[in-house]
């Protein structure tokens, strides 16, 4: 098996889910203000070795990869499973454990992203840093070992995605889940997080400051919305079908997901996109 190099950052099995029929999926770099389209998912949303980490003296670009599969792999089948339940107007034990798969996919997907880790990574070095000028020898000598990741690899990469996925879902109580879906001409916009996050406070944690992940939005299709809740927030679960274009939900969701991605987002359609821009950037 070769050694992947090139990290998808937004999963290639999610990706696919925004190609139009024509075999195209249109993007938007909100930096450089610039509208192109795709032909394939193996450049989009992906870095090289942005998922390699450095441990034991040795550089492993297979480590976190792995630890994706967990969900890669079960993804289309989750994605299908939903669309079965959603037609039937019914979720059983499978596809409330479809659900749950997406909610997980959600969950580590900002944390997945190069901005966010490059910005984790900042914050704890500047944090260790001022520490350090307190710490005797041996702790600098740890301090020192901690920061050897840097000579060889891009991003700590300190947190296991299925270990967040997991340790969230604890402190979320378990998930209630709003499903949006699309029988009209509009779509949901993908970011390059994978989806839309919301912090607050639960409950559960001593520390009020401590921002916890208390809801999550994902695309998981350009017709599908899965809106993911904590069950302590009490907001419940439905089914929301829109059948008619420019539906103001949609719209909403659209932008919150235009304002959350930190510089890229794509859909199917390219006029649809560019509308739905325009009107993001307005607001």
């Amino acid at each position: 098996m070769s050694v992947p190099f090139n990290h998808h950052y937004v999963s290639q099995c999610q990706i696919h889910n925004f190609f139009n029929s024509e075999g195209l999926i249109s993007l938007y770099d909100k930096s450089l203000n610039n509208f192109y389209n795709k032909k394939s998912s193996k450049g989009i949303f992906s870095e090289k070795f942005s998922n390699s980490i450095y441990r034991e003296g040795l550089v492993d670009h297979r480590f976190l990869e792995e630890d994706l599969k967990i969900f890669e792999d079960e993804f289309p089948s989750a994605v299908a499973e939903i669309k079965v339940s959603v037609r039937n107007k019914f979720f059983s034990h499978k596809g409330q454990d479809a659900l749950n798969l997406v909610a997980f996919f959600g969950i580590i997907g900002e944390m997945r992203n190069p901005f966010r880790k490059k910005s984790h990574d900042y914050l704890l070095n500047n944090l260790f840093t001022g520490l350090s000028e307190s710490f005797d020898n041996e702790y600098k000598k740890s301090f020192d070992r901690i920061n050897e990741y840097k000579k060889h690899v891009t991003y700590s990469n300190r947190l296991t995605y299925s270990d967040l996925a997991f340790r969230t879902y604890e402190l979320m109580g378990g998930f209630d889940f709003q499903i949006w879906l699309l029988e009209s001409s509009d779509c949901f916009l993908l970011p390059d997080t994978t989806g839309t996050q919301v912090r607050g406070n639960l409950g559960n944690i001593p520390n009020p400051l401590i921002n916890q992940i208390t809801q999550v939005g994902i695309p998981i299709t350009d017709k599908i919305f899965i809106h993911v809740i904590s069950k302590k927030l009490n907001k419940g679960s439905f089914l929301k079908r829109i059948k008619k274009d420019n539906d103001t939900s949609v719209e909403q969701i659209n932008l919150h997901i235009f304002q959350y991605a930190y510089r890229t987002v794509a859909t199917s359609n390219m006029e649809y996109l560019k509308k739905t821009v325009s009107k993001s950037i307005k607001q």
